[in-house]
């Protein structure tokens, strides 16, 4: 009888499209001033942004991309020599500063796994799939409950509050 031998990959492409909300909202040219009230070397802001933006959507993800996600920011979180051009790219986008990548990595790990520890997520990878996710590998459970303008909108006023 075979027995077949798993090897867990983490796949970077999970992270960059957990951060598509935060984007796209930064691409938004009308969405410019709220993200000048953003400052990413505040964990409170950060963590304000990520509850806000990404969240919702890490909300409505299916279990088994949940465990996707977490996989690959436990293991470039732990890992955090191995950089991933598909992440840093995605972190740009959203105007973070390189400085604070990995700074907003963990911020973003403590949000959404908290208790969980990324050494034994990292111990259970075998190594780097980079590979574009295909139809139904980053899957949602339900729809949304608020359009990313009306996130937005509920960010700067919660910036405006902390101001």
């Amino acid at each position: 009888m075979l027995t077949m031998i798993y090897k867990i990959k983490a796949n970077p492409n999970y992270i960059s499209s957990l951060l598509g909300p935060l984007a796209l909202a930064t691409a938004k040219g009308s969405n410019q001033d709220v993200f000048d009230l953003i400052d990413y070397s505040s964990k409170d802001k950060t963590r304000l942004v990520i509850d806000s933006l990404i969240l919702p959507s890490f909300e409505r993800l299916t279990d088994s991309t949940k465990t996707e996600v977490g996989r690959a920011l436990g293991y470039f979180l732990y890992h955090s020599n191995v950089a991933s051009e598909v992440i840093t790219e995605k972190l740009l986008l959203c105007e973070i500063p390189p400085s604070l990548h990995q700074e907003f990595i963990k911020v973003l790990w403590d949000s959404l796994f908290p208790e969980e520890s990324t050494k034994k997520i990292a111990e259970s990878v075998s190594g780097i799939v980079n590979r574009p996710l295909v139809m139904g590998e980053f899957s949602f459970s339900r729809k949304a409950d608020l359009a990313l303008d009306e996130l937005v909108e509920k960010l700067k006023k919660r910036l405006s509050e902390d101001c």
